[in-house]
């Protein structure tokens, strides 16, 4: 284990017994760096693989949840609500991404350069796709997004290079009133269209 997860996981240990994770996220949050951001990714990890899941015991999942760890597959809790920014970021490992109907927000990065991804599915509950979102998920090739998003923001699905169709659960109206922001696909030049429940869209 990790030396400064260690002592934070000791000096904390009240916190962890008491199931207050969203405290402790807190204190590991509070200024950004990189190097914060593996540690707080690596500190996750090390929970998980005591069958210790902190998201289970709260509404959302905090920044840097799970940043640049080598875990293959994760279950997002129904409980949770929203996913914070970079939350997984850099988890290479991902494969697939299926966001329970719990969740009604994505925040920017939230699963930028997870280069391994090739699936994501919403529930029908996610109204906002922030910025950056599924940036450089770059064997990208399924999507299935929910009818009730209503925003999806630059580079949502920015330089997603094998991304040629996403499939959303809504008519072709329902579509033309999200808005989308004039780069949410810059540079995923192979996404040609949206299959709508009514037709579909050419991009």
């Amino acid at each position: 284990m990790n030396a400064e997860i260690k002592e934070f996981i000791e000096k904390h240990i009240d916190l962890i017994e008491d199931g207050r994770f969203e405290e402790l996220y807190k204190l590991q949050s509070k200024w950004y760096t990189v190097e914060l951001a593996r540690l707080v990714g690596i500190f996750t990890e090390t929970l998980l693989s005591a069958d210790i899941d902190p998201a289970k015991y709260m509404k959302k999942i905090p920044p840097f949840y799970l940043t640049g760890t080598k875990i293959a597959s994760y279950t997002i809790p129904q409980n949770i609500t929203s996913i914070d920014w970079s939350a997984f970021i850099d988890c290479n490992e991902f494969t697939n991404v299926t966001i329970p109907d719990s969740v009604t927000s994505i925040g920017d990065y939230a699963f930028g350069y997870c280069e391994g991804l090739t699936s994501v599915t919403m529930g029908n509950s996610v109204k906002s796709i922030g910025k950056y979102v599924f940036k450089t998920c770059s064997k990208l090739t399924s999507v299935t997004i929910g009818n009730n998003v209503t925003y999806i923001g630059d580079y949502a699905f920015g330089k997603c290079e094998e991304l040629t169709r996403i499939n959303f659960k809504g008519t072709i109206s329902q579509w033309n009133k999200i808005k989308l922001d004039p780069m949410w696909k810059t540079e995923s030049l192979q996404l040609k269209e949206i299959k709508c429940t009514d037709g579909t869209i050419i991009l």
